[in-house]
């Protein structure tokens, strides 16, 4: 049986769509130092979020790119971040992954291991022009659809630091 070219691509894991390159910060910073951070360091592609980790590189919080820009240089990244991210763990598809952008409408995801160290980003352009009229409609409804019970058991809220 041939596999439609589209619902091939959707069944990719969500991993072969990520990038690496993306605005890390340390919890411990502030503001100012996250700044400097990232102009010392800039990433080579767009910033659209702002992913906070810990030592161990495990996800903490995100912060977005207006709230660092405005917020006084001394504020703590832990004071301005949002806490509960939502993330994709590295099980998930493409599939998968349009229904989170749909659903949440964000402009990208991070992807994370079992113990929520961050793997890379996928950010909704990279692929949308490829697969943007499949993730709603006529395609979708003939597709199996993910566990999303599963991926949303993966999104506990995070401990406080």
């Amino acid at each position: 049986m041939n596999v439609p070219p589209i619902q091939g691509i959707l069944e990719h894991p969500i991993t072969r769509h990520m990038r690496a390159d993306f605005a890390r910060l340390h919890v411990n910073q502030t503001a100012g130092e996250a700044l400097a951070a990232v102009r010392a360091n800039p990433p080579s592609s767009r910033v659209i979020y702002f992913y906070v980790v810990d030592d161990e590189g495990r996800l903490r919080g995100v912060v977005p790119t207006r709230r660092l820009l405005l917020s006084p240089l001394e504020r703590p990244l832990a004071e301005i971040m949002v806490r509960e991210v939502i993330a994709l763990p590295q099980t998930a598809s493409v599939l998968d992954a349009c229904e989170f952008f749909i659903l949440h409408r964000l402009l990208a995801l991070p992807v994370v291991d079992e113990d929520r160290r961050i793997l890379g980003v996928v950010d909704i352009e990279r692929y949308s022009s490829k697969i943007s009229s499949s993730c709603s409609g006529p395609v979708t409804e003939r597709l199996p659809r993910p566990s999303t019970s599963t991926l949303i058991s993966d999104l506990t809220p995070m401990p406080s630091l």
